[in-house]
């Protein structure tokens, strides 16, 4: 019998916790999903406007496409999963600096001879508290 009993409380336990979780834990993840992107998402979005720099030649058209349907603090998120990260002089490895993301975007769009990117990725930008540096 009393094998039972503690068969119960455990059984009791998990179901406790289980409805715990889906009343309070789920919605709230639910919720912040339908917000906005995950974390992750904002680590992938960072990782791909590195990719879209970091070879010979600069895919602008990429770059904006991953920003333009971001809001303020998506864009801010962004801005803070890119982190420092080196930007390689003259293809050497050996002699990356560490520049964050607007640093990025000043050695590779200031390259650029048609400002027309330069002046659309500033505007998107504006839209956040961030000092634009670019």
């Amino acid at each position: 019998m009393k094998k039972l009993g503690k068969l119960f409380k455990y059984k009791l336990f998990w179901m406790v916790t289980a409805a715990l979780f889906l009343l309070f834990v789920w919605p709230v993840k639910q919720t912040l999903n339908w917000l906005g992107l995950s974390n992750n998402q904002y680590d992938k979005i960072a990782y791909s406007l590195n990719l879209a720099m970091m070879n010979n030649g600069t895919d602008e058209e990429t770059i904006l496409e991953l920003l333009r349907p971001l809001k303020a603090w998506e864009l801010e998120k962004v801005y803070n999963s890119f982190g420092t990260r080196g930007y390689r002089f003259n293809g050497a490895f050996s002699f990356a600096k560490q520049l964050n993301l607007f640093e990025w975007f000043s050695k590779e769009f200031n390259r650029i001879v048609d400002r027309k990117y330069l002046n659309e990725l500033r505007e998107i930008w504006s839209k956040t508290n961030l000092e634009i540096t670019f």
